[in-house]
């Protein structure tokens, strides 16, 4: 089966394809996999690229280690304006959805998720686990345990309506709280944000993710955090 990957890397078999490696030192780097199976449980599609890592994740990351998530320093500030101080599990969910605007530096979402038009159309809690390498500390949150589903008849999943056989998956994003609804399912869709909700990294996808009436979708992030060499 052909693979294609994100960000103009070429494409590579599933069996050996392997996480893109950065020359130099790297403070933090994000790579993103997405993985798409069909009703059956077969692996359809095979995607992978960097992400960026957005300002709101800098400073939750400075705020976490040197201050108070609470610090009126705009730099130390990880709380979401009119927000309360953050309390969450860290950036463990993992969303999903079908916005136009580029993520740039100053984005904090992937779209407002108000009837899933244009924006966020999902997100779930993912399993958080780290390792150790010559590179830094692993991260690894992925939803592998519970895999965005799709469903055609579903209004709010779908970009073109209730009607549609099939979505298209642009942006995905990487969280600290969870959104309104029973995100993740086939029959739910995220409705709001969820409370003081900040977005550490996200990815536009190049090419886009396309899935069908009874597939699944797994997004695996991986966070490389510095050197201690």
């Amino acid at each position: 089966m052909g693979v294609l990957s994100l960000n103009g890397f070429s494409g590579l078999p599933l069996a050996t394809a392997s996480q893109q490696t950065t020359s130099g030192f790297m403070p933090m780097l994000g790579h993103v996999e997405y993985t798409v199976k069909n009703s059956e449980g077969l692996v359809t599609a095979y995607y992978q690229g960097d992400n960026k890592i957005v300002d709101g994740g800098d400073r939750c990351a400075a705020a976490k280690l040197f201050n108070s998530d609470a610090s009126s320093a705009s730099n130390f500030q990880c709380a979401i304006t009119g927000g309360s101080a953050w309390t969450g599990p860290g950036f463990a969910y993992i969303g999903i959805g079908n916005g136009t605007s580029a993520i740039v530096d100053t984005s904090d979402s992937i779209g407002a998720p108000a009837l899933n038009t244009v924006g966020e159309m999902a997100r779930v809690q993912g399993t958080v686990t780290a390792t150790t390498n010559t590179q830094g500390v692993v991260v690894t949150i992925t939803n592998s345990g519970h895999p965005f589903a799709f469903k055609s008849g579903v209004a709010n999943q779908n970009a073109t309506g209730a009607t549609s056989t099939t979505n298209v998956i642009k942006q995905a994003g990487l969280f600290n709280s969870t959104g309104s609804g029973n995100t993740g399912s086939a029959t739910s869709h995220t409705t709001a944000f969820g409370a003081n909700s900040r977005m550490f990294a996200a990815q536009d996808l190049s090419p886009q993710v396309t899935v069908s009436n009874g597939d699944t979708l797994t997004v695996t992030w991986t966070v490389t955090i510095g050197s201690s060499s």
